[in-house]
């Protein structure tokens, strides 16, 4: 169940209440002044006269909704007209003309709203409970979404409940629900309880293997599709598939995470000292410490002000099927906005110094085990110009210390020596620095090798 995925810190909440949403859903439905498909600039003008909603707030509930609402095709024909709108220096005019149906953004805000004001759901860890919580909280808050849908009508109907797929980030209706509904106009109070048993029936939204939970010290290649990563520790975790649903990953530390292609979201939260790798459609990180994030985004990152230390770098790695698993994930692997990250923030100060690029000469390759018999594969996501010179270099650097290698162990056994015992020592140094010892190292090693070597 994804409904969750873009719920606010509590302390962006203050100011804006689900009561004053409501009164704001009611008074538009009656007053029938906007369409159903609002666009991004007419949403920003809206929510700051209308609801006082700081500016990067909207910004964040427009932009993770289109993409939670449009499928994968829908999802790669935007990005590939937003790249497109860059290259001609029109992006501006094209984020402002994006169009959603309004009638589920308010919805949708209105519930994420209503999850960040809930203290259960924020303090359970235990990703079994914490869905059972959820779903819970979900079915207390039907009737209020189908009165907030019906308003001035005392019937549902079948466009009604649509709308109210927002309440589980996928498809509310099933075959046996749409029968049970029988789409004939159906009071509000029967409508609820027909849907708040679909919401309660045992196990309907939590599987194990979706639930990578408490991992210590291991190397796990999951097999599986995954919903949420939580609790982890001094673990490298590989999920290389096209992930259709969205990803949390939640109070790991010191961990390397590498996913294939997130169709949807990517929630990094109250992490400390991880690696991210992932191609996503959109990133959330909130509440994290020391971390780095090598990535391939289609829509700016989105960092909340209560992170520290947030380093961003473009896409360093490579799998098999990974530019297939890119495509049906509705993924533009030319478009990369992992440096064009905002702060969501109740101040309209963007200046803050939370995130940084990763410095391009710290920059290296992210390997990925495979059989010794496939081809070297290709990372599908082009590096930046800044970033493709130092790998370069980087190589060069090392060719020349294999060919320095090469050329005194047949007539130097002393300098053989002395070049085993060195990369020996550095070899102990990497183990004993840890995970973030990764990206810089290799570099570093080559240059001094080269100049022990001569």
């Amino acid at each position: 169940m994804d409904v969750e995925i873009a719920h606010l810190p509590t302390k962006l909440c203050r100011g804006i209440s689900t009561q004053a949403i409501e009164v704001m859903f009611r008074h538009l439905i009656e007053s029938k002044k906007y369409p159903d498909q609002i666009a991004y600039c007419d949403w920003h003008k809206f929510t700051s006269s209308k609801l006082n909603m700081p500016s990067s707030v909207a910004k964040y509930m427009f932009k993770i909704f289109r993409v939670i609402s449009q499928t994968p095709a829908e999802r790669l024909h935007y990005n590939r007209s937003q790249k497109k709108a860059i290259k001609f220096g029109d992006f501006e005019r094209h984020i402002d003309q994006t169009r959603v149906s309004l009638h589920k953004l308010l919805l949708f805000v209105w519930l994420q709203y209503s999850i960040s004001a809930s203290p259960i759901l924020a303090k359970e860890e235990d990703p079994e409970l914490h869905q059972r919580c959820l779903t819970e909280f979900l079915a207390s808050k039907v009737s209020g979404a189908l009165a907030l849908t019906c308003t001035k009508r005392s019937a549902i109907e079948e466009n009604d409940v649509d709308h109210l797929s927002i309440m589980t980030g996928t498809a509310i209706i099933d075959t046996s629900l749409s029968q049970a509904l029988q789409w004939s106009p159906l009071d509000i109070s029967k409508a609820s309880e027909v849907i708040r048993n679909h919401l309660s029936k045992p196990n309907q939204h939590f599987s194990p293997n979706e639930h990578l939970s408490g991992l210590k010290n291991e190397v796990v290649y999951h097999d599986d599709m995954v919903r949420t990563i939580t609790n982890c520790q001094m673990s490298q975790i590989y999920i290389l598939q096209c992930i259709t649903n969205n990803v949390v990953i939640r109070n790991c530390e010191s961990c390397t995470i590498m996913l294939g292609a997130v169709s949807t979201i990517l929630r990094v939260e109250n992490c400390r000292c991880v690696n991210i790798v992932a191609t996503c459609n959109a990133i959330i990180v909130d509440e994290c410490k020391d971390s780095n994030l090598f990535i391939s985004a289609n829509v700016e990152p989105f960092v909340f002000d209560n992170n520290q230390d947030i380093w961003f770098a473009p896409y360093n790695s490579a799998y098999k099927n990974q530019a297939q698993h890119v495509r049906d994930a509705g993924i533009y692997y030319r478009l990369n906005l992992f440096d064009q990250w905002t702060y969501v923030t109740n101040t309209k100060d963007q200046t803050l110094s939370i995130a940084k690029e990763y410095p391009p000469e710290m920059f290296s390759y992210h390997e990925v085990q495979r059989d010794q018999h496939e081809s070297e594969i290709v990372n599908p996501c082009p590096l930046p110009k800044r970033y493709a010179s130092y790998m370069q270099k980087r190589i060069k650097c090392m060719n020349e210390m294999m060919r320095s290698i090469d050329k005194i162990c047949d007539s130097d056994t002393e300098a053989y020596q002395r070049v085993e015992k060195y990369m020996s020592s550095k070899f102990e140094e990497w183990v004993n620095r840890g995970p973030e010892a990764d990206i810089s190292f290799h570099y570093k090693l080559c240059k001094q090798l080269n100049s022990k070597i001569k």
